[in-house]
Formats: structure tokens, sequence, C-alpha cells
């Protein structure tokens, strides 16, 4: 007959061994924190390259290409109209003309065809100085244009030719490297922390720190005879 345990009897207690994660666990999440930061890398590139077309590939349309006499010329002659050229097809053109004294001359603007508009004087230029012509024009899709230049008469100089204004560049130099200076840096920040994920990543895990359980017989009992 076997021996009756004394329930009195203190019984040494067992240590539940420490539960470790499975290395492929592991693994995964780091995978997953890695794939995490080339997804939120790849959208700040886009958004970036997004900010750049947006803000500096803008094109001004509807625009004074050509003026006779035109911005900042000298001319001379016989002057009784200004002929302006624009980009866009016209549906209404208005303006005036400033002399030098600052006297608003007695003109009028007409539609010559689609891209031309003349400015006729009521009289010949005949007081040398600067003038200020500024044109107010429609095109047939609604776009509204203003534009306004100056030029100086001078009775024994060149007549007048057709100018081109300068092209303008349509962007702010300052705003296009403040965004490209912002984008290096936030691109610069997310790839050093997506090295710091993938170095973790080929690091072998570490084995946890368990101690085997003790293991202590139980107090024998002299058989009875």
């Amino acid at each position: 007959m076997q021996d009756l345990i004394d329930p009195l009897t203190p019984r040494p207690l067992r240590r539940a061994r420490a539960r470790t994660r499975p290395p492929e666990m592991g693994l995964g999440i780091r995978l997953g924190a890695g794939s995490g930061l080339a997804k939120g890398l790849a959208m700040v590139v886009g958004m970036c390259l997004l900010g750049l077309l947006t803000g500096c590939g803008e094109e001004e349309q509807g625009g004074l290409q050509a003026a006779s006499p035109g911005p900042d010329a000298i001319v001379g002659g016989e002057i009784q109209q200004i002929e302006l050229l624009y980009d866009d097809i016209l549906a209404t053109v208005g303006g005036g003309v400033t002399g030098p004294d600052g006297e608003a001359l007695v003109v009028d603007f007409v539609v010559d065809n689609q891209i031309r508009a003349l400015a006729e004087l009521a009289e010949p230029l005949s007081e040398p100085g600067e003038y200020t012509v500024r044109s107010e024009v429609v095109s047939v899709v609604g776009d509204e244009v203003e534009e306004s230049y100056v030029f100086i008469y001078e009775p024994d100089a060149a007549p007048p030719q057709l100018v081109f204004p300068p092209e303008d560049d349509g962007g702010s130099p300052l705003l296009f490297w403040t965004l490209v200076a912002a984008g290096v840096a936030v691109i610069g920040v997310l790839i050093w922390r997506l090295v710091v994920s993938m170095r973790r990543l080929k690091e072998p895990p570490s084995p946890s720190s368990s101690s085997p359980p003790s293991s202590s017989s139980p107090p024998s009992s002299s058989p009875s005879s």
C-alpha cells in the first residue's frame, strides 16, 4: 500500500518556464516596421514632388507677348497707334495711355484680329518723355489679363519696332529651394530610421535568460513494517 502524503508536509513549488516569443514572430514584426518606414518614405517623396510641381510648374496664359512701341523702348517718328500681341484669342480689350505729365490721352482700344489689339490715339505723339501703356484683355475662355509698361518718346529717335518682353520665370527660387531642403531633410531622417531597422533585423534574436526549474525530491517516509 502506498504511503499517504501528509497534507501538512511542505511541498516544493514548480517554477513556470518563461515563454519566449518564437524567432519568426519577432522577424515578422521587424519586417512590418521596415515596410512601414519604406511606405512612409515613398509618401513623403511623392508629396515633395507634388509640391514642387504645383508651386513652380505653373505657367501664365493670355499674357502680353510683344508690343510696338515695346517695354522700355526709345522710339521716335510719327506714332498714332500702339500694337499689342497676346498668346490667347481675345474677346474684349480695354485700357489707357498716360503721357509724360500724367494726363490720360484720348485712345480707343480695339481687337484687330484673334491675338492682336490696337490702341488708336486721337492725335500722334508730340511731347517727348515717358509714356505708360495699360491694357486689360479678356480671352474667349474668360481669362482676364492686365498688363502695363512704359516707353520713351523722342522725336528724333528711330521708329518703333515689335519688342518681346522678357519671359517671367513663373516661380519663386526661394520657395523652390525651401521645398527642396525640407524634402531632403525629411527623407534623410526616414532613410536613417530605415537603415537602423534593417540593421536590427539582421541581428540574431537574443536567447531568453530562463533558469531551469530546481528539482527537489519530496521527503521519503520510511516504510512501515
